[in-house]
């Protein structure tokens, strides 16, 4: 292979130990749309991406395309949009007053309006394409079948087959070990394409929401995406239909209508349905007692939470809680 072609790995040339620390990235790598900064984050490192001189000038140029080894972290402020994709285990998730998990069948669009901090597993990685709006917004113009207008992916957790999974993670390696610029396209047009196939369910979703064009109804839906995102990923926030409805730019018969034509049920029922499932999961997976869960995500009293689990599992709180107990 003549030297010129051979691939080469970009790595940062500085190790991460803290919050704070400088970074010093390679030099970015153009491609025909964006330019592609390649960092590889050491075992355990903690990387601000507003802190950092180097980090933020990889964001103004484009994309920043991130290797997140064994409990590596990146923090980051409302502003970019990521995609996660744990290579093996769960990546955590942690907001200001909330966390939760991304299982490695899925791969995770972040788009939060708080701050958020995200840490690969122990002992695994994980990839992140990290860009700002303005950035994204370039890709989708790099694929002749998807040429809609409108944001290029939409907030979430997307489940993905192992199959589909192992190309993605093959892919976005090979993206960040390529040396020449058709190489480089040639990756981010395949990596990109996958991203907008995985999501090719939510266009009928899509075609549900109110607006004259595509671009209207596109960005209807992701405010109304972004909403549901933020309700699943942290179910005890704020969820009072007048704060919903003004984030959603509606009144709230207008939001409640809507949401409701589109995802098949309320914000209250969607709201009640993703407390409920995160209280199983903490009865699974914690000692905390009924009522400290209930107080946990946001209801008023015992009594509501135990009627709503009641109607939406069919049986109480502690009867499940006991069953898990004779299981173990």
């Amino acid at each position: 292979m003549p030297a010129s072609r051979r691939p080469v790995r970009m790595r940062a040339t500085a190790v991460l130990p803290c919050v704070g620390a400088p970074c010093r990235l390679p030099p970015p790598l153009p491609t025909d749309m964006i330019r592609i900064t390649i960092l590889d984050l050491p075992r355990t490192s903690h990387l601000d991406l507003d802190r950092d001189d180097g980090a933020q000038q990889a964001l103004q140029d484009g994309m920043l395309v991130i290797v997140l080894n064994g409990h590596a972290a990146v923090e980051f402020a409302p502003g970019i949009t990521g995609v996660w994709i744990p290579e093996s285990g769960a990546l955590d998730v942690r907001l200001a007053d909330a966390s939760f998990p991304v299982a490695d069948d899925h791969f995770f669009v972040s788009d939060f309006a708080r701050r958020c901090c995200i840490t690969a597993p122990t002992r695994g990685t994980a990839l992140a394409m990290l860009a700002r709006p303005a950035a994204w917004a370039q890709l989708p113009g790099m694929l002749p079948l998807h040429r809609e207008p409108g944001p290029p992916l939409f907030p979430g957790h997307f489940a993905v087959d192992p199959q589909s999974r192992a190309e993605l993670v093959q892919h976005v390696r090979a993206l960040t070990q390529a040396a020449e610029p058709d190489e480089r396209s040639r990756e981010l047009r395949w990596i990109i394409g996958m991203l907008r196939e995985e999501q090719a369910h939510l266009d009928s979703l899509v075609n549900l929401c109110p607006g004259r064009t595509l671009a209207r109804r596109r960005q209807v839906f992701l405010r109304l995406q972004r909403i549901r995102h933020a309700i699943a990923s942290d179910p005890a926030t704020d969820t009072s239909l007048p704060r919903l409805a003004a984030l959603a730019n509606y009144s709230v018969s207008q939001f409640i209508a809507v949401f409701r034509r589109v995802f098949g049920e309320t914000p209250h029922a969607y709201v009640l349905r993703c407390r409920v499932e995160r209280a199983r999961n903490l009865m699974a997976g914690t000692t905390l007692g009924i009522g400290e869960i209930s107080f946990a995500l946001g209801f008023q009293a015992r009594s509501s939470f135990t009627r709503a689990f009641k109607m939406r599992t069919g049986h109480a709180p502690s009867a499940l809680r006991a069953c898990a107990k004779l299981q173990d």
